[in-house]
């Protein structure tokens, strides 16, 4: 082997004696595990480790035979199956046959522990991060002192080396488990789920319709949110990512779209249920933000306080086409300062910059990101959420569909399938869970339809119908049920000589004796007279009573469990 050859190889590192003893031991042990165990050589061969990471060419070369042992055959590198490897390769030397043998024979005769694996592995990456930033440093020190122009790009190229540096060896997940080492604990959590179904299995997305199908997400779960362009991917993101940090569970939402800032201002008027418009138009006129408005924008924030939401909704601004790269090492440094992260938003798949080049197939770059990340929510333990558009030319028919649907029956004909997703179908074939939201055809619109493009077998290609307010940009479990206490359709709508039944408004046992006097006096309203007015609908969602107005702006209405709600989370008592 040509010591020139070797030379040049192990230049490239530091020249640090210390670290080159102990380069020299913990490589020869990893090769010592390698040769003998078949369990650390397939986790390493899945790996990005290739032989460029091994600072000894005699090493690196002995790690290229194993790596070519196990994809031609999947077995373990012996000492035949070196001489029959390097009988095949005409123009290698004897003396690199003979030099390969004897690097075997040396690692083989290690005395290497298996538990040792994982740390020999990591401290092998981390050495060679230190020799690419070594490497950098050497090629650009130059140019940071000779340049005179182009220091923009000169300083891009190099945080974008950084960057590629940093996340070696980051988006691999791979774990074997033994059926007999696992039975355990899967029959505890069988007999856990018989006495306590009322436990919950995952973290809900706080809309009824998502978790009576889908139990919660899973830590580890990946779930693919589809909709058209400005068709409510992030508001349906959103809304869940709010109500799942409302709930308790922690949150990072990775913006690459909209600014920290503006998002929780949205956040806050959805939370308040006022039109985020108002806080665009400013001023204390009747359109703007107004005694009203501004009371109910401060009972939300104080809520959101009171509550610690604002403590476990974290936003990380980025900038549209960012590398994924970047993306992880900026989450990866959120998650060393708060590891108590459960779920994870990027918004979106369209919004990042492909690493992987296929040329003329970006379907296949889109695959490939959309599987590095998955990759690292399993990696990180966290509930993954992320988004795609639809085909534009699959819109149009789309939102025919959605357009005059009047029941959940004629909902589920609003079908969104994998040829209808732009980009790849692996994404959501990948996925755990693929929603696809579609919102109705009014000015705003009212409904968000939610069709489950992939979930449990019994419930894919079911749709899933919200209300949604189109000034707010709330997403919320249907409100007109049967139990509502005031049935504002037949309100509205109801023929002049209908006569409405008291029994129908009777079931408020429950409810607060406030509340009860309330919708006492609004029903009265209603039944003595067969009409009613624009004044007796308002006062029935506003409260707007002469002698008390303490509860002025909240809709007080019977759920169909019994349980007692209000138009915002922020008024529940």
């Amino acid at each position: 082997m040509a010591s020139d050859k070797i030379e040049k190889w192990e230049s490239c590192w530091p020249p640090n004696d210390d670290l080159i003893e102990i380069s020299r031991k913990e490589e020869g042990k990893l090769l010592s595990i390698l040769l003998s165990n078949k369990d650390c050589l397939a986790d390493i061969i899945s790996s990005d480790i290739n032989k460029n990471c091994f600072r000894f060419y005699k090493n690196s070369f002995l790690y290229s035979l194993i790596e070519v042992q196990h994809q031609k055959f999947e077995s373990l590198l012996t000492l035949t199956a070196i001489e029959s490897l390097m009988d095949k390769q005409s123009s290698m030397s004897d003396e690199m046959k003979t030099s390969a043998k004897g690097q075997w024979v040396s690692a083989n005769s290690l005395e290497s522990d298996p538990e040792d694996y994982s740390m020999l592995k990591k401290n092998l990456v981390s050495r060679y991060k230190q020799k690419r930033l070594y490497e950098e440093l050497q090629d650009i020190k130059h140019d940071i002192v000779d340049s005179v122009s182009g220091q923009d790009e000169m300083v891009d190229k190099f945080n974008e080396s950084l960057t590629d540096i940093m996340t070696v060896n980051e988006e691999s997940h791979c774990r074997s488990v033994i059926m007999k080492d696992a039975m355990d604990e899967v029959w505890d959590h069988i007999i856990d789920r018989r006495e306590h179904p009322e436990k919950e299995q995952g973290i809900l997305t706080g809309l009824k319709g998502l978790d009576e199908k889908l139990f919660g997400l899973k830590k580890k779960s990946y779930t693919v949110v589809a909709g058209i362009v400005n068709g409510g991917k992030t508001t349906l993101m959103f809304n869940v990512a709010f109500n799942m940090a409302y709930g308790g569970h922690h949150v990072l939402y990775v913006s690459m779209e909209k600014l920290a800032n503006p998002l929780f201002e949205r956040l806050l008027a959805m939370h308040a249920l006022v039109d985020v418009n108002r806080i665009s138009r400013g001023g204390k006129g009747e359109d703007g933000l107004n005694d009203f408005s501004l009371g109910k924008l401060e009972k939300a924030r104080d809520d959101i306080i009171k509550t610690e939401t604002w403590e476990r909704f974290t936003c990380v601004e980025m900038l549209g086409n960012t590398p994924l790269s970047k993306i992880l090492h900026e989450i990866d440094r959120w998650l060393k300062k708060n590891p108590l992260i459960d779920v994870l938003v990027v918004d979106y798949l369209g919004c990042i910059k492909h690493e992987s080049k296929h040329s003329s197939r970006p379907d296949l770059d889109l695959a490939d990101t959309s599987r590095r990340l998955q990759a690292y929510g399993k990696k990180n333990d966290l509930a993954t959420i992320t988004a795609v558009q639809i085909k534009n030319a699959s819109t149009e028919k789309i939102k025919s569909k959605a357009k005059g649907v009047s029941s959940d029956d004629e909902a589920n004909n609003i079908q969104v399938g994998t040829e209808d997703l732009a980009g790849s179908q692996a994404v959501i074939a990948d996925a755990d869970i693929g929603l696809s939201i579609i919102l109705n055809q009014d000015n705003p619109p009212t409904k968000a339809f939610v069709n489950f493009t992939k979930a449990r077998e019994n419930e894919s290609k079911v749709t899933a119908v919200f209300d949604f307010d189109g000034k707010t940009g709330k997403i919320s479990d249907k409100i007109f049920s049967p139990g509502q206490v005031v049935d504002i359709d037949d309100a509205f709508y109801g023929d002049d000589n209908i006569d409405y039944d008291k029994e129908l408004y009777s079931d408020v046992s429950n409810a607060p004796q406030e509340s009860l006097s309330i919708i006492e006096d609004t029903t009265d309203d209603i039944f003595e007279s067969n009409s009613v007015d624009a004044d007796k609908i308002d006062d029935i969602f506003n409260d707007k009573d002469d002698k008390d107005d303490k509860s002025k702006g909240s809709a007080k209405v019977v759920k169909p469990n019994g349980d007692w709600g209000y138009g915002s989370m922020s008024d529940l008592e």
